[in-house]
């Protein structure tokens, strides 16, 4: 975690995914807007919530396939070896 610049714990906020509220906090927080994020999650149900406040969600089975959906969105990784 060191390598964010802040972090929304769930239990700290009193409502946990996929409440749409620990979404909003997290995009209030940050001054971010839904849609300029990516929501990483191996639970589709957690997935679902991400994006039904309008955020890009990823649903997590596997490193190789997360690069790949990464790469998709047009962030600036190297495939995989």
């Amino acid at each position: 975690l060191e390598k964010f610049d802040g972090v929304v714990v769930s239990g700290l906020e009193g409502f946990v995914k996929p409440d749409p509220r620990i979404f909003g906090t997290f995009c209030k927080r940050f001054g971010l807007r839904a849609s300029d994020c990516v929501f990483i999650d191996d639970s589709e149900l957690n997935v679902h919530g991400a994006r039904a406040v309008g955020m890009q969600a990823l649903h997590f089975t596997s490193s190789e396939k997360l690069r790949d959906d990464l790469i998709a969105l047009g962030l600036p990784l190297q495939p995989a070896r």
